[in-house]
């Protein structure tokens, strides 16, 4: 149970640092969209085509491959040393099927296959809340503690459109209050 616990410790802390570096970069969508869009263009002229019609392309294929993943924890205070339910949904709001869509995080992975369009799936994973007993054993006699809240960070969702390009996209973060 110590190496459970200090897993999940470490995905705390892993998840904090991920926060602070999401406000550091870019929207994702952004950079990919950038990315597509640039390559298209350069398609297009290698293709003697002009970059407007390509550029109507590149917004199409955007809103083909539309997938969302949301994740919800308890919304009432809970109990240091315990485990509490976080559920997350992934959604393919596109026009197109997606494959071999997979989420994942530090504590779990999980392979969720094709949802086509308008499809969803829910899933829900189980969150250990440490006390600070636990943190002190886990940082060897230091007095980490947890304040008033469990802050989780993203997880991610992977997919393949129908031509094998690989996509990803963020989840919310939650924060779970504690008791006590």
């Amino acid at each position: 149970m110590d190496k459970r616990l200090l897993v999940i410790l470490v995905f705390v802390v892993i998840g904090m640092a991920v926060l602070t570096y999401g406000y550091t970069q870019q929207d994702q969508n952004t950079i990919q969209s950038s990315v597509i869009q640039n390559d298209t263009i350069q398609n297009a002229t290698q293709n003697n085509t002009t970059q407007n019609s390509e550029q109507k392309d590149v917004k199409g294929t955007l809103k083909d491959y539309d997938a969302t993943i949301t994740q919800k924890g308890p919304s009432t205070p809970q109990k240091r040393g315990t485990s509490v339910s976080i559920s997350y949904t992934v959604t393919n709001k596109g026009k197109k099927t997606i494959y071999d869509a997979e989420v994942g995080a530090q504590e779990f992975d999980r392979y969720i296959g094709t949802l086509k369009p308008g499809q969803t799936k829910k899933y829900t994973y189980m969150e250990y809340i440490p006390t600070d007993k636990d943190l002190t054993e886990w940082f060897e006699g230091s007095n980490v503690k947890l304040t008033g809240s469990l802050e989780l960070g993203s997880i991610i969702l992977t997919f393949k459109d129908d031509k094998g390009v690989l996509h990803g996209v963020r989840s919310n973060q939650i924060s779970i209050k504690l008791l006590n």
